[in-house]
C-alpha cells in the first residue's frame, strides 16, 4: 500500500483531502497527508459530508485529519506524530525528514499539529464549487509551488 500510495503522488503538486466521517481515523490518509509533507506538496482538506452518495445519504461531519497529526523539531530533524487512542505517538509508517528539506515555512515552530498550517474548508458553507480552484492555487503557493 505505501509504494502504491508514493507513486500515486509522483508529479503532483497539492494533496487535498476530501474529509468525511472517519477519514481522520484512517490509516493510509495519514500516510499520504505525511508523505505528501515530505514531498513539499500543498495540503488541504475539504469537509464532504453534506454531498451526498449515489442514493443521496450524507454523512456526520468528520474531524479535521489535520489536528491528529504533528510533527515536532529536534535538531535538524523534524519527526512526525500522530494522535493514537493512547495518545501522541511519533509516526508509525513515516521516519523524520530533515529540517532542511521542509518547504513550508513553519513560523519558528517546533511542536504543533498540521491544522496549524495547513486549512480545512467546508463544501457547502464555503462555497468549495465555485472556490475549489482558489483553495487549491492557495496551497500551491504555499508550497512554492
Amino acid at each position: 500500500m505505501k509504494c502504491f500510495l508514493r507513486e500515486g503522488l509522483n508529479n503532483t503538486s497539492v494533496t487535498c483531502v476530501l474529509v468525511g466521517a472517519e477519514t481522520s481515523l484512517r490509516r493510509w490518509v495519514r500516510y499520504e497527508i505525511f508523505r505528501s509533507f515530505m514531498c513539499g506538496n500543498g495540503l488541504l482538506a475539504v469537509r464532504i459530508h453534506t454531498i451526498g452518495d449515489l442514493k443521496g445519504l450524507t454523512t456526520a461531519k468528520g474531524a479535521n485529519p489535520f489536528e491528529n497529526l504533528a510533527f515536532t523539531v529536534d535538531g535538524d530533524q523534524l519527526r512526525f506524530k500522530e494522535y493514537m487512542t493512547t495518545g501522541w505517538e511519533l509516526a508509525q509508517d513515516v521516519g523524520s525528514m530533515r529540517l532542511n528539506e521542509v518547504v513550508y515555512n513553519l513560523g519558528g515552530r517546533t511542536n504543533h499539529t498540521f491544522s496549524t498550517l495547513f486549512p480545512i474548508y467546508e463544501w457547502d458553507s464555503h462555497n468549495g464549487y465555485n472556490k475549489l480552484g482558489t483553495w487549491i492555487e492557495t496551497a500551491a503557493k504555499q508550497a512554492g509551488r
